[in-house]
C-alpha cells in the first residue's frame, strides 16, 4: 500500500471517529489539530537535514489536565542532507508518521495552556541520491512540550517542540505550529 493511500485511509478513520465522538457529546473534550513541523534529522557523524511534515492529531481530554492523542503525519517537502553545512546532493523526505501520546497539561492563564506529550512515535524517512531511493521506519519513545493560546472557546493556536526519535546515533526533533478545534 502506498504511503499516500495509507494517509488518506487513516485521515478518513480519524474524521469518522471524530464525528462519532461529536455525536455522543458536546462537552468540547474532543479536539483535532492540523499543523506543520520542520523536523531536524541529525547524525553523530555531522550530517543534518530538515524536511517538513504536516501533522494531524485527534485527542480526547479525560479531565482538565490529562488527554490522550493519536497523530498522523505526512511528508511536506524534502531537504538536502548536509555535512558540516555543506550540501551532499542527498535528499531526505519524511514519509508517513504515526504516534500515540498521553498529554498532561495545565492552564497558565485564562486561555493559555502549557502541555507535554509522552508516548510512542513511528517515523519513516526516504533518502534519495542520483535516482536511487531507500526508505526506513523507526519506532521510539517520543516526548515534547507546547503551548496553546485560545482564539475562541472552540479554537486555538499551538506552538510545540517534539523529540520524535533517537536511534542508531541519530535524532529527529522539530518545532511546529498548529491550529486546533475542540468539539
Amino acid at each position: 500500500m502506498q504511503p499516500t493511500l495509507i494517509a488518506t485511509v487513516a485521515a478518513a478513520a480519524l474524521l469518522t471517529l471524530a464525528g462519532t465522538a461529536q455525536a455522543q457529546t458536546n462537552d468540547l473534550n474532543t479536539y483535532v489539530e492540523v499543523g506543520y513541523s520542520r523536523l531536524t534529522f541529525k547524525g553523530d557523524s555531522g550530517v543534518k537535514s530538515s524536511p517538513g511534515v504536516i501533522d494531524t492529531t485527534l485527542g480526547y481530554r479525560f479531565n482538565p489536565n490529562v488527554a490522550v492523542e493519536a497523530t498522523l503525519g505526512v511528508g511536506a517537502g524534502k531537504d538536502e542532507m548536509s555535512y558540516n553545512g555543506v550540501g551532499m546532493g542527498v535528499q531526505v523526505k519524511t514519509g508517513v508518521n504515526l504516534g500515540v501520546f498521553v498529554r498532561p497539561g495545565v492552564e497558565l492563564a485564562d486561555g493559555v495552556e502549557l502541555f507535554g506529550r509522552l508516548g510512542w512515535q513511528r517515523t519513516r524517512a526516504t533518502v534519495s541520491y542520483d535516482g536511487i531511493s531507500e526508505s526506513e521506519s523507526y519506532n521510539d519513545f517520543a516526548y515534547g512540550l507546547g503551548v496553546n493560546v485560545n482564539l475562541t472557546k472552540t479554537s486555538y493556536l499551538q506552538a510545540s517542540w517534539m523529540h520524535r526519535l533517537s536511534k542508531d546515533g541519530g535524532t529527529v526533533k522539530g518545532l511546529g505550529i498548529a491550529y486546533g478545534y475542540r468539539f
